[in-house]
């Protein structure tokens, strides 16, 4: 083992996780196979499942989890960190028929951001890039940006950052 690291579970072949998260001694994470969110003690012993859902990416925030996924659309949830019920936050895809596939989440103290791709049959196509106000769940678009290999295949843009000047 080099540098000190310590597996606390074997790698599961072909799962799907999130970021991971920690507070007071445990890893959170989300994993498609396990069908929700998992609680890891970094200590040793056995990993739990807390709380279920198609969830695709998750933040600590206090004593809370967020979560964003939830299946079709773009959905966020919060989450006891001691796990419970998933409450949802916003549903960003909500009255909206031209909702596509999410690809990436980021979330700031004020507001919700993802990326979607434009769903079938009309895809692929350039990225759409969303916001929505954490305090008003009013969604508004940013705008897209498109990537095309050589050859013509348009890139999915899968990643995102936000900047200080995003609020």
């Amino acid at each position: 083992m080099r540098g000190g690291w310590q597996p606390l579970t074997p790698i599961a072949a072909f799962d799907v996780t999130s970021s991971l998260g920690y507070r007071d001694g445990t890893i959170y994470y989300t994993s498609l196979l396990a069908g929700g969110i998992t609680a890891l003690p970094v200590t040793g012993g056995p990993a739990t499942t807390i709380a279920t859902g198609p969830f695709e990416e998750l933040w600590v925030e206090g004593d809370r989890l967020l979560v964003a996924g939830g299946g079709q659309g773009t959905q966020f949830f919060d989450v006891p960190i001691s796990g419970g019920t998933p409450t949802l936050l916003l549903d960003g895809s909500a009255g909206r028929t031209d909702a596509g596939y999410q690809t990436a989440y980021a979330v700031t103290a004020t507001d919700f951001f993802w990326l979607e791709e434009r769903p079938p049959p009309a895809g692929p196509g350039p990225t759409a890039a969303w916001r929505a106000s954490r305090s008003t769940g009013a969604v508004t678009p940013i705008g897209s940006a498109s990537a095309v290999y050589p050859g013509g295949d348009i890139l999915v843009l899968q990643h995102m950052a936000v900047g200080s000047d995003a609020e």
